[in-house]
């Protein structure tokens, strides 16, 4: 009697072994899947914002987006978000958070 069913699970066996090879041994889960967006992507919203904020502290002026991404390794979109939530929680106007205004 045949007990390997390898072959009767079709493409399901095929994706998992493709998905063991890329794997990477890494604490971010999205590295992990071989998708990293940013540094910061695998990590929950508390986490991110907790870094992004200990960083801004560090600085000397408002971040600009061109410093963020840098500094994170994200988009631009996501760094005009992150940007924008810190402005608004600071109660920065939106229009002059990115001209390098002192914290």
């Amino acid at each position: 009697m045949n007990t390997d069913l390898r072959a009767s699970l079709g493409r399901a066996i095929a994706r998992t072994k493709a998905h063991e090879k890329t794997w990477s041994a890494s604490a971010n889960p999205a590295v992990a899947r071989g998708k990293p967006k940013h540094t910061m992507a695998g990590y929950g919203r508390i986490a991110i914002a907790m870094k992004f904020v200990m960083w801004v502290i560090q600085q000397d002026q408002f971040p600009t987006v061109g410093a963020v991404m840098t500094h994170f390794g994200c988009s631009e979109a996501t760094a005009y978000r992150w940007t924008a939530a810190y402005a608004e929680a600071c109660g920065i106007d939106p229009h002059n958070r990115h001209g390098g205004l002192p914290l």
